[in-house]
């Protein structure tokens, strides 16, 4: 809740996404699941919240993604995908400032 506060406008920011982190519900292919852990709603908050702070992201990853533990129709490669398209748009708003 206290996101911004914590945030440090002149430290460079490179974001780590780790799939674990997010609620089985919504993410199944992880090795080490989490219960009541992040909703998209809840992770698309996250990147508004950044993207108002003004702190300036340097780039991001994503890990933890286990490919054979997926659905065959690749329900959790379609969450992240929806989940990385909110990342390229923080970097996108990022891009235009001189770090």
């Amino acid at each position: 809740r206290d996101l911004n506060e914590k945030l440090d406008r002149n430290v460079l920011v490179f974001l780590t996404v780790d799939s674990d982190g997010f609620d089985p519900i919504f993410l199944q292919a992880v090795n080490f699941p989490v219960h009541g852990g992040l909703t998209l709603e809840r992770f698309k908050n996250l990147c508004e919240r950044l993207e108002l702070s003004g702190v300036p992201i340097l780039g991001a990853d994503w890990m933890e993604y286990n490919p054979n533990a997926d659905t065959s129709n690749k329900t959790s490669a379609h969450f992240i995908l929806g989940c990385l398209i909110e990342l390229l748009a923080i970097l996108k708003v990022n891009g235009g400032r001189k770090l």
